[in-house]
């Protein structure tokens, strides 16, 4: 089950990360965006522009209805240079009403491909293990026992072509 889990969570941030890098390719055209709010209300988007993806969030929204979802080819130059962590393309703002974030379209893909590498190295270790006749769980060498493991005591694999003959 907790393989079965790991393997989806690391499908998904796979998914994540290629999702951004192709969004970070496009905001340099153009800035993919999509919000939610009516007049007088809350107001809530996310876009991306110039190799960062933004959001924000504003209490009052003045004005009409804005549409759900767009493509403008303009991005907004709203960023405040006196915001902590400005040189890695990190900022935001606040004031009483209107709150926005940018985070670096770098910082994540690489948090989003930490679980697809941890995945990749995890079937390569078992991969090789099985090739070498080693033990799927511990690593110990597997070719002088017969049906246990002598370290960690699991059952031994039935080997199956192309893998090593024991001893």
């Amino acid at each position: 089950m907790k393989r079965r889990l790991f393997n989806i969570l690391s499908v998904v941030s796979l998914l994540l990360c290629v999702a951004t890098m192709v969004l970070g390719i496009l905001s340099i055209w153009a800035e993919p965006w999509w919000g939610c709010g009516k007049g007088g209300g809350p107001y809530f988007a996310v876009w991306s522009a110039q190799g960062r993806i933004g959001g924000e969030y504003e209490a009052s929204l003045s004005g009409g209805v804005m549409p759900a979802t767009g493509f403008d080819v303009s991005a907004p130059n709203t960023a405040s240079e006196d915001f902590p962590w400005t040189h890695l393309g990190f900022n935001g703002y606040t004031d009483s009403h209107l709150s926005v974030c940018f985070i670096p379209d770098w910082f994540i893909c690489s948090v989003t491909a930490i679980l697809p590498c941890l995945w990749y190295r995890s079937y390569r270790r078992r991969r090789l293990r099985k090739l070498k006749g080693l033990c799927p769980k511990c690593g110990y060498d597997l070719r002088a026992s017969k049906d246990r493991c002598p370290e960690c005591g699991i059952a031994i694999p039935v080997q199956t072509a192309g893998e090593p003959k024991q001893a």
